[in-house]
């Protein structure tokens, strides 16, 4: 019975000494290595800039998180043109990753310095075409009707879904000879979307797109 308990003692004391040593030498490099790169960083150099901010923002490993000093690198990488760090800062604030607040405004602004279209700008420009065809469209302008129709079949864009009516105008240009309108019918009849009556078939055709039975030469 003496045996176990002086084992018990033993492994004991061993683990109160490995706690009183410190820490190992493998994590004293590391700490060094740490201390070294901040140190880059804060006499100017980017890449360590980066590294070390990311580091301090994720409080990796026995690194301290410091989420004000983290973010200050960041910034100071991205001004030097590092769009590594642009783009770390705009999915910092736009999705308030390691406890900073999100900020829309802080992440459109970083994005756009990266040269990042994000989807916010991407709705925003594909809203713009959609204007600007819709415009065309009540002009009149032929192709700018067919691709307006196609966009409202789809719901793109931001535009309100109606299968039934973009057909029904993608239809009658097809019917007025417009070759946008019936290659993209054609298309989609091709894809299993659409099916065409005798007068599209027709139309297709005339374009020389597909010789149905029974089509008019």
């Amino acid at each position: 019975m003496r045996r176990p308990a002086r084992v018990l003692g033993l492994s004991l004391a061993l683990c109160a000494l490995s706690a009183v040593a410190g820490p190992s030498e493998r994590e004293q490099r590391w700490q060094a290595e740490v201390a070294a790169l901040m140190q880059k960083a804060e006499a100017g150099d980017v890449e360590a800039q980066f590294a070390g901010g990311m580091l301090l923002l994720q409080g990796r490993r026995s690194v301290e998180k410091d989420t004000a000093r983290g973010l200050g690198l960041l910034e100071r990488a991205a001004e030097s043109g590092d769009k590594r760090a642009m783009l770390a800062l705009y999915e910092t604030y736009a999705k308030g990753r390691h406890g900073v607040p999100a900020d829309a405004a802080k992440a459109e602004l970083w994005a756009a310095r990266a040269g990042y279209m994000t989807p916010k700008v991407r709705a925003e420009k594909e809203n713009e075409v959609r204007q600007e065809i819709g415009r065309m469209a009540a002009e009149g302008d032929a192709n700018a009707i067919a691709v307006d129709a196609l966009i409202r079949h789809q719901g793109a864009a931001g535009a309100e879904r109606d299968p039934q009516a973009a057909i029904a105008t993608l239809e009658k240009q097809a019917r007025d000879g417009d070759k946008t309108a019936t290659a993209l019918l054609y298309g989609m009849h091709r894809e299993g979307r659409y099916e065409p009556g005798p007068g599209i078939k027709e139309a297709f055709a005339r374009q020389g797109l597909v010789m149905f039975e029974g089509a008019k030469k």
